[in-house]
């Protein structure tokens, strides 16, 4: 007679355990279709400030945390499946129940990351208006506010070169989406006489990497918040596009208005 796990009572207990805990945890839906990113910006609001300006925490679940916390002090070779589930609190097998793999984990969270700047970054143009000045201040502004409140989750950025195939098509597409955008917002500006920029895509690139460094480099405790470091990268970015004085102080002034606006919880002198 072949044993079956029902005729020992420890191991069907074991099941049915683990049974029950894949079918009560929470399914998170990490995965966004291509230009479909997941909703993070904060809905009505009484807090002053534009909404791609507040950072409410981003919905990743234990897992994903778990395994943030694991890629940022490991690396992503260094994290093993099995210690990322005993810091989540869960089974190896539900692990991969909700997200296939470890790579699976890495793709979930590098998604969730990407797709929060997207919308932030895209709803920053909209509520801007048409002018070219004003969309790439506050992309700059959201960008490296994103820099500083996600940090955690910004800085696995390098480690999409881990990702193969399919996946690595996937992050691409988000990247590019981002990238692109700030791009063209380079070229309207310099269309409509307000930047000086030769060689576009090399500026966009440099930009781009410097907001990146941000992730690396930024601490919670330093001197300056995320709203200071912000209007320090647009001056940046702006002298980088050789913005007229006139348009830089207006540029500058657009800033300052966001820094009495959107005050920390700790007083006015530390601004978010």
């Amino acid at each position: 007679m072949v044993a079956t796990i029902a005729d020992n009572p420890i191991l069907n207990g074991e099941a049915i355990r683990l049974d029950r805990a894949i079918r009560t945890a929470p399914r998170w839906p990490l995965r966004p279709r291509l230009g479909r990113p997941v909703r993070t910006l904060p809905r009505q609001s009484g807090r002053p400030g534009p909404a791609w300006a507040r950072f409410d925490p981003l919905p990743l679940g234990p897992m994903m945390e778990a395994a943030t916390t694991a890629f940022t002090e490991q690396g992503y070779h260094g994290a093993s499946v099995r210690a990322i589930a005993h810091l989540a609190g869960v089974t190896v097998p539900t692990l991969y129940y909700h997200h296939g793999n470890k790579q699976g984990l890495l793709v979930d969270l590098l998604n969730a990351s990407m797709s929060d700047l997207v919308e932030r970054s895209e709803h920053a143009v909209a509520a801007a208006g048409p002018q070219p000045l004003s969309r790439f201040v506050d992309v700059v502004d959201a960008t490296v506010r994103f820099m500083c409140h996600r940090q955690r989750i910004a800085r696995l950025d390098p480690e999409a070169r881990y990702l193969d195939g399919e996946q690595r098509a996937s992050d691409a597409a988000l990247r590019k989406r981002f990238e692109s955008q700030v791009l063209g917002l380079l070229e309207d500006g310099a269309a409509a006489g307000i930047f000086e920029s030769e060689h576009a895509v090399d500026l966009n690139r440099a930009i781009l990497g410097a907001f990146q460094s941000i992730a690396i480099w930024y601490r919670s405790d330093g001197e300056f918040g995320p709203a200071e470091i912000a209007r320090r990268h647009v001056a940046f970015a702006l002298d980088a596009t050789r913005t007229d004085r006139r348009h830089r102080a207006e540029a500058l002034r657009r800033v300052d208005d966001r820094l009495v606006a959107v005050t920390d919880d700790d007083g006015p002198l530390r601004v978010r």
